[in-house]
């Protein structure tokens, strides 16, 4: 029998009935806020504050990373130009007029030795 896909199994439904002190409504209202989660981020914002152990909220944020985007080249890029777009334009204007002084700082900063 081949493998499952591991995002095509209800990982929220396999932890949640693994845990025995909660009653079926905490069950329902978390294995909702796991599925209505767009992303691990969100499913740790949402969990902020709900009376559930440390563990469950834990396993659960795991669990949704397993189906988070895999961000592509182009999803780096965008988000490369947004920080960017939050420098202050005296600064990026005197990183644009030291290009090479600018690239030795960002590869320094980021660790690339090209």
């Amino acid at each position: 029998m081949p493998a499952v896909d591991p995002r095509l199994v209800d990982h929220a439904k396999l932890i949640l009935q693994a845990r025995g002190a909660m009653d079926d409504s905490q069950r329902a209202d978390l294995w909702d806020a796991f599925h209505d989660a767009g992303s691990s981020q969100e499913l740790a914002q949402k969990l902020n504050g709900v009376e559930v152990p440390d563990d469950v909220k834990h396993d659960l944020i795991r669990a949704k990373q397993l189906s988070d985007p895999t961000p592509d080249a182009t999803d780096r890029v965008i988000s490369a130009i947004s920080q960017l777009a939050k420098i202050d334009p005296a600064i990026l204007d005197i990183a644009e007029k030291h290009p090479t002084t600018m690239k030795a700082m960002v590869d320094a900063a980021t660790g690339d030795e090209s």
